[in-house]
């Protein structure tokens, strides 16, 4: 595909051939605005894109592609282990009673936001997550099951969306909720919002797979 868009008249190249710090990040810089998706921009998968206006972040995309990765920002980040810092500090942040949901394409222990889930269901907060179906293993299932003794409800979806909201503020990204551990500077996306319409819609998006979802089996 690179050697077709090549001979198009496109500059286009593979990266991190090394597989040293991968690619996962789904994101498009086009006249200064920076658009991302949380899956690959595909046209037959349901997806959120958003849309991020401030030249800081398409600035530190730039830098990141170049293999410099600047410090995150308050609600932005470039880096997995980053990305999901920011997505397990949404959840951290919330009170007893409120409605925590999380959804993730796959799910792995070893990061933040397996742990903050863990601490929540175990805090009698029964907070929810959705997995998708496509890969899942028995290693996930097992890790799944050991999130449901603790007290966090799980479903299987058809779903790869990554997002999480929890009371007013929202995260969205490209970071799956698996361990960082050996990619910690793979380039992956995370944005955290409390605007409203956004929050909504990604609740939204929850409550509709949460209600056609399975329960996950033994």
């Amino acid at each position: 595909m690179v050697d077709e868009l090549v001979r198009d008249g496109a500059d286009a190249r593979l990266v991190d051939d090394d597989g040293t710090a991968p690619v996962h990040a789904k994101a498009a810089l086009v006249d200064g605005r920076l658009y991302l998706d949380d899956v690959n921009f595909a046209r037959d998968e349901e997806s959120t894109i958003v849309r991020d206006d401030a030249r800081p972040d398409a600035r530190a995309l730039r830098d990141a592609i170049a293999g410099r990765f600047d410090s995150p920002r308050r609600d932005f980040a470039l880096r997995k282990s980053d990305a999901l810092a920011l997505e397990a500090g949404v959840l951290g942040a919330v009170h007893h009673r409120s409605d925590v949901v999380v959804e993730s394409e796959s799910v792995g222990s070893g990061n933040a936001v397996y742990s903050a889930l863990e601490r929540l269901g175990r805090a009698g907060c029964a907070p929810r997550l959705l997995v998708s179906r496509e890969a899942l293993c028995a290693k996930e299932r097992a890790l799944l099951a050991r999130l449901r003794t603790n007290g966090v409800c799980v479903r299987i979806c058809t779903s790869n969306e990554k997002f999480a909201v929890a009371g007013s503020r929202a995260w969205v990204g490209s970071a799956n909720a698996t361990s960082a551990f050996l990619t910690p500077d793979q380039l992956d996306w995370g944005a955290r919002t409390a605007k409203r319409a956004v929050v909504d819609e990604l609740r939204a998006h929850f409550e509709s797979r949460w209600r056609a979802a399975r329960e996950l089996s033994a």
